[in-house]
């Protein structure tokens, strides 16, 4: 499947076990058949956003999003419902759980933690109406990856607050081998506000993604390139960045797993931050070699 990748830029002999163990197919969840795809009754307590006083609502499915026990390759934002006005999160994953990995649920970090710190909380569009909450939400065990997310939409006085939400699981017996990247630019910090937008879009046109070969895709979902849009949601897509953040076989090492992510507002839209590590699993043999 990747042979023509994998000739020219195989990795090196000592993590070769691990780009196999990585070669499986993914996924997203839900899939595209799971969402409901025909007329839905209006629910009252279905929370919104609104960045205008004549701008369109923007509906928040909390639903929280759980692959078990499998790695995450990736997240994206989208628009569901009927009427594509219902803002979703999806989460890309490996099919199965790769032999070497033992994951355990991180009981020091869950679903209910968020930030109130009012210094990330950032506007939309006007000031008086939405805002997002751009804190990175991450744990402090590099040993810990991402294994379910969801959105949730809290309070601020009179404004609402969208969040993110995520839950970690640890790989038992692993070791990183590399620090963290956030969207594959080691040097974009950790800051909060305008000054992280600032950073973002510096690096954004400085570091220029290069053109990748061309992946051969075995998703299994109904749409393997992602649900396809409708013109509906051209409103609200001025609003929200339904870019898909993944990583790979072909990004080299070819293993890496979400650690971290982060919502932030990029010219006017909610948009995706994505934090990528690599792990490997300690092999007997390897136990008594430096690392």
């Amino acid at each position: 499947m990747y042979l023509k990748w994998f000739i020219t830029d195989k990795p090196p002999i000592e993590e070769l076990h691990q780009f196999l163990e990585f070669q499986l197919p993914r996924q997203w969840a839900p899939v595209f058949s799971d969402l409901p795809l025909g007329p839905q009754r209006k629910q009252r307590s279905t929370p919104s956003l609104q960045f205008s006083f004549f701008g369109p609502k923007l509906y928040v499915n909390t639903n929280p999003v759980d692959v078990g026990k499998r790695p995450v390759t990736g997240l994206r934002l989208y628009l569901e419902g009927k009427r594509s006005n219902h803002l979703a999160i999806h989460m890309q994953h490996l099919s199965s759980l790769p032999n070497v990995f033992q994951l355990q649920d991180d009981i020091n970090r869950n679903y209910n933690e968020e930030s109130y710190d009012h210094r990330y909380y950032e506007k939309v569009q006007w000031k008086h109406f939405s805002h997002v909450c751009t804190a990175p939400v991450e744990s402090e065990d590099e040993l810990s990856i991402i294994t379910g997310a969801h959105l949730h939409v809290g309070y601020y006085g009179f404004k609402k607050v969208l969040f993110l939400r995520l839950r970690f699981s640890t790989v038992l017996g692993a070791a990183a081998i590399k620090n963290p990247e956030w969207d594959g630019s080691p040097g974009l910090a950790r800051k909060s506000g305008l000054i992280s937008t600032l950073i973002s879009h510096h690096f954004t046109a400085i570091l220029k993604p290069q053109p990748q070969p061309a992946e051969v895709n075995i998703n299994s979902a109904v749409y393997p390139g992602g649900p396809p849009t409708p013109v509906q949601a051209s409103k609200l897509l001025k609003f929200v960045d339904t870019t898909e953040m993944t990583r790979g076989p072909q990004d080299s090492p070819g293993y890496w797993v979400v650690s971290g992510a982060r919502l932030v507002v990029d010219k006017g839209k909610i948009s995706l931050r994505v934090k990528y590590s690599l792990l490997t699993v300690i092999l007997p043999d390897d136990e008594d070699e430096p690392f």
